[in-house]
């Protein structure tokens, strides 16, 4: 196993490296509807779950060196990028990620610092990336029901 990922698949890093490939890239597909043509834009969804990819795994293996470019490099695009919400989320994201490891390092070399805040530990950084939600088991798709009470009318009603 490449060192620095201990617990993570030895695939993710393939993962998000194919992921950041194609993260400037815009896709979009039009779609007609009662003679009238609708362009729909899915790459800043795409994008935003890329960035939380980076940041799950920079926790996770913040000592591999090919994650840590690899994250340097997405959150560089997102900070560039022409879409607000993936600049906050990027922002957001570079923010938490100063007290795992010792921080991102910037485009000069330099690590990222913070003026005034609090700086999170790697312990309070996994519990809001990964523990924030619950994880559905199978045949749930929301936590605490069942397949036939799945819809929302049934959420409400009971």
């Amino acid at each position: 196993m490449p060192s620095g990922l201990n617990d993570v698949e030895p695939w993710a890093p393939d993962v998000l490296r194919k992921a950041v490939k194609s993260f400037t890239s815009d896709v979009s597909f039009s779609v007609e509807s009662h003679g009238r043509s609708l362009t729909i834009f899915q790459a800043i969804e795409v994008k935003l779950q890329v960035l939380t990819l980076a940041a799950k795994l920079y926790v996770l293996a913040h000592q591999n060196d090919t994650i840590r470019k690899l994250v340097q490099y997405v959150m560089s695009l997102a900070r560039y990028d022409t879409d607000y919400d993936l600049r906050d989320r990027g922002r957001f994201l570079s923010a938490l990620l100063i007290g795992v490891g010792g921080g991102l390092h910037g485009d000069d070399g330099e690590v990222d610092r913070i003026e005034e805040g609090v700086v999170l530990r790697t312990e309070q950084v996994k519990y809001i990336l990964f523990e924030g939600k619950p994880t559905p088991t199978e045949g749930e798709r929301w936590p605490g029901t069942t397949p036939s009470s799945s819809s929302a009318l049934n959420r409400l009603v009971g």
